[in-house]
């Protein structure tokens, strides 16, 4: 009996599911391939290897691979921006609960890559095509999935009468959200969302989208708050302390994952609850762990 021809996976950035290489999987083995995802227990040549690397700091990890006697193929982020997969494999939509209804951004972000390496918004899939007809959760990676509210509707649509909970992994655009995308975004079942408060001038917008959510019971959110790329101390501190005001949760998000010293401290901040809903910045940064780091916040608060 002839044996089947092997494909490998590798993910090198970790063991998160990894929405590309459950595409190569589904297209081979429509083909008869076996889909070897773990390397460690493979015992026969592979006719190929797939390999995802999403973040640049994992780069060094694919270097070993492209010695491999066979065709390696490399793609995501980390490794090129222009990295595709060929047509064939992109349109495969595997059930697993977890990708696209639609991708790129109608935003040109300079900090973001999104418009870059998918464009213009354009919706891809309906929700039910990613879901295996038994989970009651879904995790979407649209990255702005409010760009087209109709869409939108169809998708909490779908959520709602099958009982799904969503989880809309990246941030949601504040300025897409209106009476009727609150609603929807409280009719469903969700994790707690996520928004993006990147640029200063915008606190109306926030407070606007703040007030129809609150209208639609929706408290509480988490939202990401860019600094270490365009912006001031005392920008990032406004907006921090506007979304605390308001009842939010926040995520710092750094640009390039810089380790500034002055932004270790606002982590601790944000990222801790407790301290956060209770203490303000200046506070916080009372507190004796914190001491090392007064200087650099020593001009940013009112006298």
């Amino acid at each position: 009996m002839k044996s089947k021809k092997r494909i490998l996976t590798v993910s090198v950035d970790g063991k998160r599911p990894n929405l590309a290489l459950s595409k190569v999987k589904s297209y081979y083995e429509k083909k008869g391939y076996i889909v070897v995802e773990d390397y460690k227990s493979l015992t026969q040549k592979v006719e190929k290897i797939f390999i995802s690397c999403l973040f640049d700091w994992n780069r060094s990890k694919v270097l070993p691979w492209l010695k491999s006697s066979c065709p390696v193929v490399v793609g995501g982020s980390g490794w090129s921006i222009d990295s595709k997969l060929p047509d064939e494999i992109e349109k495969e939509c595997p059930r697993i609960n977890y990708g696209y209804t639609s991708r790129g951004c109608p935003r040109r972000c300079p900090w973001c890559l999104v418009w870059r390496k998918e464009g213009s918004f354009h919706p891809v899939h309906k929700l039910l095509d990613l879901w295996d007809g038994r989970s009651k959760d879904i995790t979407l990676l649209d990255n702005n999935i409010l760009a087209d509210e109709e869409h939108f509707h169809r998708v909490c649509w779908d959520a709602y009468r099958h009982n799904i909970r969503l989880h809309f992994y990246q941030g949601l655009d504040y300025r897409f959200v209106n009476r009727a995308v609150a609603s929807s975004l409280g009719m469903i079942r969700h994790k707690r969302y996520r928004f993006s408060f990147d640029e200063p001038k915008d606190f109306n917008l926030v407070d606007t989208a703040l007030d129809h959510l609150s209208d639609a019971g929706i408290r509480r959110c988490q939202w990401f708050v860019l600094v270490g790329f365009n912006t001031t101390l005392k920008e990032d501190l406004n907006r921090i302390d506007f979304l605390r005001r308001r009842g939010q949760l926040v995520y710092l998000a750094r640009f390039d994952y810089t380790r500034a010293p002055q932004y270790i401290p606002l982590a601790r901040w944000t990222q801790c609850p407790r301290f956060f809903t209770a203490l303000t910045f200046e506070e916080f940064l009372k507190r004796p762990e914190n001491h090392k780091f007064k200087e650099y916040w020593k001009d940013q608060f009112s006298k």
